[in-house]
């Protein structure tokens, strides 16, 4: 989800807005009447400022407040529908291309293309704006229209994501009015992208956070988007959309009764037995800070794949929170997942819930694609494995052709992992003058041992695998290089992955692209099946059978693998590369 750095209610340290004044007393009176009306107001009152702006503009046409008074009035043509007067308002030459009256004008040229039905460059326009903003009109303009530009462009995730920033960047003083206007616009927004949107904020709520207002952004837009989905389960009176908006507390909704109609409706459809359909299963590990960023990059990778999908074979995800790794938890949330018809699953978010999850699939003759490999190969023909194991890192960062290493290897399984940081016990190589370590452990592993190590850390040459990679930024340490799939290390080259470039403003972490690369084969091998769910227990065996075996000859453009689907062990093939951080683009602060 996204949030805005510099807008309103962030509640970190804001830049200035540049004040312009007026030259004269009198230039500044006729200014002030104007912004004092405009600053708030409705369309109506907007809309009555006309004659003053236009005799301003008479009166004091080469004034330093000039520029704002001819944007203002832009806008006015705008609610006037005389969009062609707005364009060239917006695009007057002496806006010019830099400060805050160029980013005004581009909100303005923004709105005019929406207007004339072009979303698609309206976000163009907009997206490079995202956090750069520090006037409240701005960013009000900002958020509105950019919320608008995606829901005509049917970006609904896109939209959700940007009615999360508008909040977050609208003034307290009109932030009522804000989170009305959302409640409104949701009504415009299918189940499903609303659905993906709650399962990405049940995860991202759960993270930490210093910024107060972000934190309470994500609660009022989780509830909001609760509300609205309960309408369409009551609406619809579907069972199974009940049951899983009850998961959380059933007292969380505004009208006091919606929890005890959902509880009527969820019991009339309770017993259900196991199904199967077009439906993809996420395993959400949520115990530790480490899975609860891996499930959230994971989802965000599965939501780029089916919110972009043109196939009429709609494919959709289910997900179940497992909040920790143990045996009765995760076949827990396993076991509510062949209650809601999934008949693939995406799950292994650490090696222990990957093993269990495997057993499970083997188990119920369930495909399970794992993102971590687990500690020992189960050779059941319905796991799927899709990650890098640390031993093949390692193969490749010690035997790379030019300058082979023969340094330490840090693992999530090394007890220094495994504890807090100020239990950490460093290895005896922490103390060597100088020495090369790979770390193929988590970004926050990675982050606990440097700090542990203190000033000794500036000894290391360290070298991250794909998963660490994604720290390269934040660790007060030389980076040498990352090792992880050349697919993944290269430039981008598919439209999908450039998409992403272009909208986040780096590449995909590691298990953003995992989920992607998940989504996408299983997306293909679910659209195969018959439409029509299986509920017998021969037919939802005969189900997961035929998703396994069209997961096995599904293709793809993959993001981590130059190969399109499994090969004959249902692994992904991968060439593993070492690069050197300052060849490598896309590692950026602030994701």
């Amino acid at each position: 989800m996204l949030g805005l750095a510099s807008c309103g209610r962030s509640g970190s340290e804001q830049p200035v807005p540049q004040v312009v004044l007026a030259r004269s007393l009198d230039a500044q009176k006729a200014a002030w009447a104007i912004d004092s009306t405009w600053d708030g107001a409705s369309r109506s009152e907007r809309l009555a400022t006309e004659g003053a702006i236009v005799a301003y503009l008479r009166d004091y046409p080469k004034d330093p407040k000039s520029l704002e008074m001819k944007l203002k009035l832009g806008w006015v043509r705008l609610a006037q529908g005389r969009l062609r007067e707005a364009q060239r308002l917006a695009e007057d030459p002496d806006i010019g291309d830099d400060g805050s009256i160029a980013d005004s004008a581009r909100i303005l040229r923004a709105a005019v293309l929406r207007r004339q039905g072009q979303p698609l460059r309206a976000l163009d326009l907009l997206r490079p704006l995202h956090g750069e903003l520090v006037d409240p009109e701005d960013c009000d303009s900002w958020g509105r229209e950019t919320v608008l530009a995606a829901l005509a462009a049917r970006h609904f995730t896109e939209a959700i994501d940007s009615m999360t920033a508008w909040r977050l960047a609208t003034s307290d003083e009109s932030l009522l009015r804000t989170e009305s206007t959302v409640v409104q616009l949701l009504e415009r927004v299918p189940r499903v992208p609303l659905e993906r949107a709650l399962v990405q904020l049940s995860v991202e709520r759960s993270a930490p956070t210093a910024v107060a207002a972000r934190r309470q952004g994500r609660e009022w837009m989780y509830e909001a988007l609760r509300e609205r989905l309960a309408s369409d389960a009551l609406r619809s009176a579907d069972p199974e959309l009940a049951r899983r908006l009850l998961r959380e507390d059933s007292s969380h909704f505004h009208q006091a009764d919606t929890g005890a109609r959902l509880s009527r409706l969820a019991a009339s459809g309770q017993n259900q037995n196991v199904s199967a359909g077009r439906k993809l299963g996420l395993l959400l590990e949520l115990k530790s800070a480490t899975s609860r960023r891996r499930a959230s990059e994971m989802t965000a990778g599965v939501m780029r794949v089916l919110e972009s999908s043109q196939d009429s074979k709609s494919v959709t995800f289910v997900s179940r929170e497992a909040m920790t790794e143990e045996l009765m938890d995760v076949d827990a949330a396993l076991d509510e997942l062949g209650r809601d018809g999934v008949s693939l699953v995406v799950a292994g978010l650490t090696r222990e819930a990957a093993a269990i999850a495997a057993h499970y699939g083997a188990e119920h003759t369930l495909g399970v694609m794992l993102l971590i490999e687990p500690e020992q190969d189960l050779g059941s023909g319905v796991v799927f494995q899709m990650g890098i194991s640390d031993a093949d890192l390692a193969r490749a960062w010690r035997t790379a052709p030019t300058a082979p290493m023969s340094g330490p290897q840090v693992t999530d399984q090394d007890p220094m992992c495994k504890s807090s940081q100020e239990q950490v016990i460093l290895p005896p190589w922490s103390k060597e003058a100088k020495v090369d370590v790979l770390s193929s452990a988590s970004a926050e592993c990675t982050r606990r041992v440097i700090d542990a190590m203190g000033d000794r850390a500036r000894s290391l040459s360290l070298w991250l695998g794909p998963d660490a990679a994604s720290a390269a930024d934040e660790l007060p340490v030389s980076i040498a290089g990352i090792v992880g799939a050349e697919a993944w290390l290269a430039d981008p080259g598919s439209e999908s992955i450039r998409n992403w470039w272009r909208r986040f403003g780096r590449r995909p972490t590691w298990f953003e692209a995992l989920g992607h690369d998940a989504a996408l084969l299983a997306q293909s091998a679910l659209s195969t099946l018959s439409d029509h769910p299986a509920t017998s227990r021969n037919e939802v065996i005969a189900m997961r059978k035929e998703a396994i075996g069209a997961l096995k000859r599904a293709k793809g453009e993959l993001w981590t693998s130059r190969q399109r689907g499994f090969d004959a062990n249902r692994r992904i093939e991968r060439v593993i590369d070492r690069r050197k951080l300052a060849d490598v683009e896309g590692f950026a602060r602030g994701r």
